[in-house]
């Protein structure tokens, strides 16, 4: 795993989508204030958008991601989903298989979407445009959002089979940003995954007649 690099969606590919999305509907001028709302920097110069009265609603996000996954879906962009399935939770209780196999690799268990999505362990995650772990997005949640340390950064590595079925290896462990020093060249986000001694696994999604769903999520054991 060492080399790879903490992955970041493309954000001039995700404001397209969304700008088609939001010209669909009524929720429009709200993903527009959104958009416009303050950013603080995040280790490494990812931005984090502050909360503002113009943050749209719970239900105006679902529906945006849910159109920015349609979208994805439509052009065949298999990361451009990901990134939406990762950011929302309205987007993977529509893309989930109705069995997903789940667990510790070599102990995973078929259960059910619903008993899948009630435990809430989907281990990634987006803040703005960065891929980072649920439970340390959860933490940062909790802490008000100050304290963007607490974010813990996921590298990702991206594969397809003959099949079009698309697997995600994530890993997490120790950065070039990690470092001390850092890299005297490194400029935006964590780098790359100097050592992948943190929490990892790998996602699988098959294609369907419309799109992809997720259909094994499972984690790696330990290191040592």
């Amino acid at each position: 795993m060492s080399g790879r690099q903490a992955m970041r969606f493309k954000p001039a590919a995700a404001a397209l989508v969304l700008a088609g999305v939001a010209a669909c509907g009524a929720e429009a001028g709200s993903a527009a204030d959104a958009g416009q709302a303050s950013p603080r920097e995040m280790p490494g110069g990812a931005a984090v958008a502050a909360g503002t009265d113009a943050t749209p609603s719970p239900g105006e996000s679902d529906r945006l991601r849910l159109g920015l996954a349609e979208a994805a879906c439509r052009a065949g962009d298999f990361e451009g989903f990901f990134f939406a399935f990762s950011r929302s939770a309205a987007v993977r209780a529509r893309y989930t298989a109705a069995e997903v196999g789940a667990g510790v690799r070599g102990s995973s268990r078929l259960m059910t979407r619903r008993d899948y999505l009630d435990r809430q362990s989907y281990p990634i995650a987006t803040i703005d445009m960065s891929f980072v772990t649920a439970a340390s997005a959860a933490a940062f949640a909790r802490g008000g959002g100050s304290d963007p340390k607490l974010l813990r950064p996921v590298a990702l590595e991206f594969n397809t089979a003959g099949d079009n079925r698309r697997g995600v290896d994530w890993a997490t462990g120790t950065f070039e940003q990690d470092l001390n020093p850092p890299p005297a060249d490194l400029e935006e986000g964590p780098g790359a995954l100097i050592d992948g001694s943190g929490p990892s696994g790998t996602l699988l999604f098959r294609p369907t007649a419309t799109c992809w769903e997720l259909f094994e999520d499972v984690h790696n054991l330990p290191p040592g």
